[in-house]
């Protein structure tokens, strides 16, 4: 750990205290050349990660990451917390996030915010307060969707952009319940053609079902 003066470290103490009272995980991070690692996590969300303090703390920032928080929501949120520490404007950063706990996935309302600056005005340690999302709360199903809507954009909009403009009409077509022979009479197109698109786009799209033919309809704006 840096060297951190008499004051900090009175703060830190009181956090870590105040941080055993609370029902929400609290960490402490250290912000070193190599990114932010943990330097404190308070009973509660060691209880919650299934590990001891000392696990954590000689964890690298990729394993950390990679061992405990949905990969996907990592790449969207380490941007802000870079952005957190190397901007002297930015103080604090709301974000949800899906968390691998002892029990399995879970949904959690965090805010990272910087703690302390060096006389050169350079972050130095930060604070996240992560609380649980109870499953049963509209929030928590309304978020969980919008990950899983971000999640199916990201892992199919390669195959979505291979196909043609006119391929895209069809997929339209096909989400809204229209047969081969309404698509051509909408497009202008013979029933052949129109035979032939739909079936290159469940090849391409590997759509099993008219339920995949809908969700990719909805993922990427077409009904």
């Amino acid at each position: 750990m840096t060297n951190i003066s008499a004051d900090l470290s009175k703060r830190l103490d009181d956090i870590r205290r105040i941080g055993e009272e609370l029902s929400v995980a609290l960490i402490i991070l250290e912000i070193r050349p190599e990114g932010a690692r943990v330097l404190h996590m308070n009973t509660f969300g060691l209880t919650v990660l299934g590990e001891t303090l000392d696990t954590i703390r000689y964890m690298s920032k990729e394993e950390y990451y990679e061992r405990y928080f949905n990969k996907d929501a990592t790449f969207e949120l380490e941007p802000r917390v870079v952005e957190l520490t190397e901007s002297p404007a930015s103080e604090y950063a709301s974000y949800f996030q899906q968390v691998r706990t002892a029990d399995g996935w879970q949904l959690y309302a965090t805010n990272t915010k910087i703690f302390a600056r060096n006389e050169q005005n350079e972050a130095t340690h930060m604070l996240t307060i992560a609380s649980p999302l109870a499953p049963e709360h509209h929030v928590t199903d309304k978020i969980n969707r919008l990950i899983d809507e971000v999640d199916f954009l990201r892992n199919n909009s390669i195959m979505f952009a291979a196909l043609t403009r006119r391929e895209k009409e069809i997929l339209k077509c096909m989400a809204k319940g229209m047969n081969s022979g309404e698509m051509a009479e909408r497009l202008s197109i013979s029933f052949t053609t129109a035979n032939t698109h739909r079936r290159n786009i469940r090849t391409k799209l590997n759509l099993k079902n008219n339920f995949d033919v809908m969700k990719f309809a909805q993922a990427f704006n077409l009904v």
